[in-house]
């Protein structure tokens, strides 16, 4: 696994942002995991998510990981922009996941 960096993170961060207008999203990891692997056997399965509690000084707290399949991520992407210039909704992309 490896962490998502650039315009993939770019786009991905901006739709987390207006989902967050709407929800409470713990601050979250986004990573990439190859297909095939133990996690993602095949392209089926578009990314996995998890939240789970960790000790802070003040107490606890909740902390996400996201998991993308490398190649559906790719596949998907179709050069979406990360300008904010996006000429329709904020988070069509991740509609499919």
């Amino acid at each position: 696994m490896e962490y998502i960096m650039g315009d993939y993170k770019t786009l991905i961060e901006k739709c987390v942002s207006f989902a967050a207008q709407f929800i409470c999203i713990p601050q979250t990891e986004l990573l990439f995991d190859d297909c095939p692997s133990n996690r993602f056997p095949t392209m089926s399965n578009a990314a996995e998510s998890c939240v789970y509690p960790v000790k802070g000084k003040d107490g606890y707290y909740l902390h996400g990981r996201v998991i993308f399949n490398r190649p559906w991520f790719e596949k998907s992407w179709n050069g979406h922009k990360t300008d904010g210039n996006t000429g329709g909704e904020p988070c069509v992309f991740l509609k499919s996941i």
